[in-house]
């Protein structure tokens, strides 16, 4: 089984921070990248507000300043992570990246409204660090001019980016969650939040790359590299984002479409005698489930097509069929009534790919290949 370390690539690696909570924190090294091109452009901006400012001191200035964005975000998701525990969701992990942060859930029943408050407690979190930190220029404390002043000028404008950046209305930002939790509660159903989500999310990217694009064409001051590139970073993920949300709730759709009694094959059970030219005859290669049980009655073995499509005919007379069958054990067993959501994870748990269709008395009335729910899912 491969390690973590080997199902990742050098540049999006996960490094272990410690916990918070009992959630892992990880930062991945895509952070890295994005981290000394915001260096480079806090530095210019160091040396335009406070001139005179040494080139190595307005460097070491924006790794701070890096560092403080990096705090603002791993705080964002460290919220997303407590509300979504006090509401009973099981959180897996933190990961700070190039694009951001992102924290990782399971739960198996989630509502509408608890997807809505666990979506809009990062975005608030940040405005309300923005205040903490302004708060004592609301007090009357003046702040010294100089770089700590710009420091603390720097993090609250930060944060106040972060928190109204993520509340825009589409997937795949904190938004984009708030607007499918509220088309998902007044609609009844996820799927549908999730694509409306996703089209404004995709509508919402499209418009500030035309934006960037009428900017740049009437700027009259030179636009350095470090700034596409920043707003690159900043919209392709959008994009990318809304396109791969849109496709996710359609086929979430599709699944809520699907009932095990809809896609149920045949069950042909063979004697442990019987042969492979028995199994064809009794549709193995067409929807038929071809299952035979093991001559001691205590293995039930499934004859999958793909190993006799590679046989030659004139040898399935001959051939037992008990020497192409493979453990169907491990088979999961669904009502007729099972939902899609049910089905297809069934379907892709079992490793010969069948779930055994049972009635209201447990006896079994068919089966569905996995085949069947992957057209299903493909829409064909």
């Amino acid at each position: 089984m491969p390690t973590e370390r080997a199902t990742h690539p050098w540049y999006n690696r996960p490094l272990p921070l410690g916990s918070i909570g009992g959630v892992p924190v990880s930062l991945s090294t895509s952070w890295f990248f994005v981290a000394v091109v915001l260096a480079i452009a806090v530095a210019v901006v160091v040396q335009d507000w406070l001139p005179g400012t040494s080139t190595p001191v307005a460097i070491l200035m924006g790794l701070l300043q890096t560092l403080a964005l990096m705090f603002s975000v791993l705080i964002h998701e460290v919220a997303h992570a407590l509300v979504a525990k006090a509401l009973g969701w099981k959180t897996t992990g933190i990961e700070v990246t190039l694009w951001g942060g992102h924290t990782s859930f399971t739960t198996t029943n989630p509502k509408a409204s608890q997807s809505f408050l666990v979506s809009i407690v990062g975005p608030l979190t940040n405005l309300a660090l923005a205040a903490v930190i302004y708060s004592p220029v609301w007090f009357g404390v003046d702040l010294p001019e100089g770089p700590l002043r710009f420091f603390i000028l720097m993090t609250v404008v930060a944060n106040l980016a972060i928190g109204v950046f993520n509340l825009l209305p589409g997937l795949p930002l904190d938004g984009g969650r708030v607007v499918e939790s509220i088309v998902w509660g007044l609609a009844g159903r996820q799927p549908i939040g999730t694509i409306v989500a996703g089209w404004l999310g995709g509508i919402l990217a499209l418009a500030a790359g035309v934006g960037v694009v009428v900017f740049l064409l009437r700027a009259e001051q030179r636009v350095t590299f470090v700034t596409l590139l920043m707003l690159l970073v900043m919209i392709v993920p959008l994009l990318d984002g809304a396109i791969k949300s849109v496709r996710i709730g359609r086929l979430r759709l599709r699944i809520e479409g699907m009932q095990a009694g809809h896609l149920v094959s045949p069950v042909v059970r063979l004697a442990p005698h019987a042969s492979v030219a028995d199994a064809v005859e009794a549709g193995v290669f067409e929807d038929t489930v071809v299952v035979v049980l093991s001559p001691d009655g205590t293995r039930l073995l499934r004859v999958r097509p793909e190993p006799l499509r590679r046989m030659a005919p004139a040898v399935y007379a001959g051939t037992p069929v008990m020497h192409v069958a493979v453990d169907a054990m491990d088979a999961h067993v669904v009502s007729a009534e099972a939902d899609g959501d049910i089905l297809a994870r069934a379907a892709l748990d079992s490793e010969t790919g069948t779930v055994l269709v049972v009635d209201s008395r447990q006896r079994c009335i068919g089966a569905v290949r996995r085949e069947s729910v992957v057209k299903a899912l493909e829409g064909r």
